[in-house]
C-alpha cells in the first residue's frame, strides 16, 4: 500500500486526476487572456440577446452583423484547428511511410510548439528551417529514429510546401491567361 494507507487504485485516481486538471490550469498572462475572451464572448452573447441595446439604443446588432460576428469567430477558432490537425496528419503520415510510428496527439502538440517558435524568427524563410531542425530534434527526443525523423520532415516540408505551389502556379497562369489577373 502506498501512504495513508491508500491502494494503487486510489493513487491511480489522483494521478488521473492531476493529470487531468493540471493541463487546463492556465497562469499567468495566458491565463488571463484565455479568462477575458472567455469573458468578453459571454458578455457579448448576454448583450445581444438582452432588451438593453434598444432600451439605451445604442450597440444594437441587426442578425447579418450578430451572424457575420459569430461566423468570424467560428471560422477563426475552426480553421485554426483543421489547419493544425492537418498539418500533423501529413507529418504523421510522412513518418509512418518511413517506417516511425508517434503517437498523433504528441505529434500534434509538438507541430503546434515547434511552428510557433519557428514563426518568431525574424528572418526570410527561416521559419521553414527553425521548424525542420526542431521538428527533428523534437521527433528525435520522443523517440522516432533520427534517420527517420529527418527524412519524414523533409518529406512533409515537400508535400505541405512545395507541391502544393505547381498547382497553384498553373492556375494563375490560366487566371492571367484570362485576364482574371
Amino acid at each position: 500500500m502506498s501512504e495513508a494507507g491508500r491502494g494503487p487504485a486510489a493513487d491511480l485516481q489522483t494521478l488521473v486526476a492531476d493529470a487531468d486538471t493540471g493541463g487546463r490550469a492556465a497562469t499567468g498572462w495566458l491565463g488571463k487572456l484565455i479568462f477575458c475572451i472567455a469573458v468578453g464572448w459571454s458578455l457579448f452573447q448576454l448583450w445581444y440577446a438582452s432588451p438593453l441595446p434598444f432600451v439605451l439604443s445604442w450597440g444594437v446588432l441587426n442578425d447579418t452583423e450578430a451572424r457575420s460576428l459569430h461566423l468570424g469567430v467560428a471560422l477563426l477558432l475552426g480553421g485554426n484547428m483543421v489547419n493544425s490537425l492537418m498539418y500533423a496528419l501529413i507529418l504523421l503520415i510522412c513518418i509512418e511511410a518511413f517506417g516511425g510510428s508517434i503517437n498523433y496527439w504528441t505529434l500534434l502538440a509538438l507541430n503546434i510548439f515547434i511552428g510557433t517558435i519557428a514563426s518568431l524568427v525574424p528572418i526570410p524563410g527561416g521559419g521553414t528551417a527553425v521548424s525542420s531542425v526542431g521538428m527533428s530534434g523534437a521527433l528525435t527526443a520522443v523517440g522516432v529514429p533520427t534517420e527517420i525523423a529527418v527524412a519524414a520532415v523533409l518529406a512533409n516540408q515537400l508535400v505541405a510546401n512545395f507541391i502544393p505551389a505547381v498547382p497553384g502556379w498553373f492556375a494563375t497562369r490560366d487566371l492571367m491567361n484570362d485576364g482574371y489577373l
